[in-house]
C-alpha cells in the first residue's frame, strides 16, 4: 500500500485539484484507492461526494478508528471536528499522530493507494500525522513568491518528522499549478524553480484553466468532460499524474495489492 500526501503550508495552490485527479486516475486505472480529506473546509469531500464512506476522517485520528470502506473508491470525509484533532495537551496530539498511523496502515487489507489532502497549515496535528505516515508527498504550487516561500518550510517539517525517527519520506517534488503560460512573470518563477530546484520540480505543470473548475463543480474527471478546452486539460493532468504514478513507485493492475508500505 502506498499513501500519497498533498501539502504546502498555502492555501489555494491546487492541492484539492491534484488529489482529486489522481483518486479519479488511479481508480480508473484499476488500483483500490482511498482518499481522506484532513481539511475542514472539505473541498475534496465536496468533489468525491459520491464516493463518500462510511466514517468520517476526524475517527482515523481515534484508537480502533481504521476505515473500512464498503466500497472502493471510497472517501473517508471531513467534518469540522477534524479541528479538534489539533487541541488538547501534548499526549492527546501525539496519540493522535499515533492512531492516524496505525489505522491508516490496518487499512492496507483495503486499498491499494491512500490519497490524503491536508489543510493549508504544515505545524498542525493533522498535516504531520499525514506527513508521518505518507510513503510519498507532493507539494503543489503556485507561481508565485509567496507560494514559493512555503515550500522551505515543508521540506524542514519533513527533515524533522525523519529525526523522530522514521524513514526518509519520499518527495515526489514540487507541482507547479495554476500556471499562466502568457504570463512573463510566471515563465520567470518557473525557470528560476527550474535553476533552483532542478531534481524536485515535475517537468509537466497544471496550467491555469477553467477546465478544471467546471470538473470540480460537476463532480467528475476533467477527461469526461466534452469539448476542446477539457480534453486539452485532460492530455495536461494525465501527464502529471502518469508522473506520479511512476515517482510513487505504484505497480498497475493486479500487482498493485502487492505493493507494501
Amino acid at each position: 500500500m502506498k499513501i500519497i500526501c498533498f501539502a504546502n503550508q498555502k492555501g489555494g495552490v491546487g492541492k484539492t485539484t491534484g488529489a482529486v485527479g489522481l483518486f479519479w486516475y488511479l481508480a480508473e486505472r484499476g488500483y483500490r484507492v482511498i482518499a481522506v480529506d484532513l481539511d475542514q473546509q472539505g473541498n475534496l469531500s465536496s468533489t468525491l461526494e459520491e464516493h463518500r464512506g462510511p466514517q468520517p476522517a476526524a475517527a482515523l485520528f481515534c484508537t480502533n478508528g481504521t476505515v473500512v470502506p464498503e466500497r472502493v473508491p471510497s472517501l473517508a470525509y471531513a467534518t469540522p471536528e477534524l479541528m479538534d484533532v489539533d487541541e488538547g495537551s501534548n499526549e492527546d496530539r501525539e496519540a493522535a499522530i499515533l492512531n492516524f498511523r496505525t489505522n491508516l496502515l490496518e487499512m492496507a487489507g483495503y486499498c491499494d493507494v491512500i490519497i490524503i489532502d491536508t489543510p493549508p497549515a504544515i505545524h498542525i496535528v493533522r498535516t504531520i500525522a499525514a506527513l508521518f505516515v505518507s510513503t510519498a508527498v507532493i507539494a503543489p504550487i503556485e507561481l508565485a513568491d509567496y507560494s514559493i516561500d512555503g515550500v522551505a518550510t515543508l521540506k524542514t517539517t519533513l527533515d524533522r518528522i525523519v529525526d523522530l525517527g522514521r524513514d526518509p519520506i519520499n518527495f515526489l517534488g514540487l507541482m507547479p499549478s495554476k500556471f499562466d503560460r502568457r504570463s512573463p512573470r510566471e515563465i520567470a518563477l518557473y525557470n528560476q524553480l527550474k535553476a533552483e530546484f532542478a531534481d524536485n520540480l515535475f517537468p509537466a505543470a497544471l496550467a491555469k484553466r477553467d477546465a478544471y473548475a467546471r470538473a470540480s463543480s460537476e463532480r467528475r474527471p476533467v477527461w469526461k468532460i466534452p469539448g476542446t478546452a477539457s480534453r486539452e486539460a485532460a492530455t495536461e493532468i494525465r501527464a502529471v499524474m502518469e508522473l506520479i504514478e511512476e515517482r510513487a513507485g505504484l505497480t498497475h493492475g493486479a500487482d498493485a495489492a502487492a505493493a507494501s508500505v
